[in-house]
């Protein structure tokens, strides 16, 4: 056998031409539906969000339990977003801010003059 007929054999090119099976299309395979992160909605008893649904109602809760009525305040149909951000501000300035400036003058201003008469007295 010559150097050619060993490269035929090797690559085949001689032997008769099978036909070749078309290639399958992949199957198709249906997407996996998409998820939607859950919405968080809150959804009230009738007879609770019929009384979130008096303003005077939700006034009063503000003014007996203080910071507690806001989440009333927020679920209230009622009153505009602009006055919600407000009220809150409000208590918080009111709750926060102002017991901690409150501390800070009974403690620097008033306290100090005590502190240091004591200091004079004991030397």
């Amino acid at each position: 056998m010559t150097t050619s007929h060993r490269i035929a054999e090797r690559e085949n090119v001689f032997a008769p031409a099978l036909p070749q099976p078309a290639p399958s299309a992949p199957a198709q395979v249906a997407p996996p539906p998409i998820r939607q992160p859950p919405v968080a909605a809150i959804t009230l008893a009738p007879g609770v969000a019929g009384l979130l649904n008096s303003r005077l109602l939700v006034i009063a809760l503000l003014a007996i339990v203080g910071p507690l009525g806001l989440p009333a305040l927020w679920f209230s149909p009622r009153f505009s977003r602009i006055t919600k951000v407000l009220a809150t501000s409000l208590f918080v300035l009111l709750t926060v801010v102002l017991p901690l400036a409150f501390a800070y003058y009974w403690l620097e201003i008033a306290l100090r003059p005590l502190v240091d008469a004591f200091g004079q007295v004991s030397r």
